[in-house]
């Protein structure tokens, strides 16, 4: 995969875009709750992952191991197409929150994600 295509990625899956920095972009999932930061390289190549035989180990405690994960699977459980849900809050509550700047989707998101973990 082409770093370009890497980048359409955040986007598609209802990340939002938090800030440039030096030679990566900085996006949020609302999902997760983390950051991801996706390098600005262009057409790079992303490397493929290297041959367990090819990685060199500098002690006898160091090991290398394979990492398997289901992309499909983990795609169905942090699925982040976006659903519209609406809510009624205290007039008073609004106006405060409005004047503080909070974002609504992104708290009550945070607070349904601490319920149902």
């Amino acid at each position: 995969m082409k770093v370009l295509e890497l980048i359409k990625l955040p986007k598609k899956n209802n990340c939002f875009f938090v800030e440039h920095g030096k030679e990566h972009d900085k996006w949020h999932s609302n999902v997760t709750g983390k950051d991801i930061r996706i390098p600005r390289h262009g057409s790079k190549e992303i490397p493929k992952a290297s041959k367990l035989s090819d990685v060199a180990l500098e002690s006898s405690e160091e090991f290398v191991n394979y990492i398997v994960c289901d992309t499909i699977e983990y795609a169905k459980r942090h699925n982040g197409k976006a659903v519209k849900k609406t809510l009624t809050i205290p007039a008073w509550l609004n106006e405060a929150t409005m004047k503080a700047e909070i974002n609504f989707s992104q708290v009550l998101q945070e607070a349904l994600l601490e319920k149902v973990r």
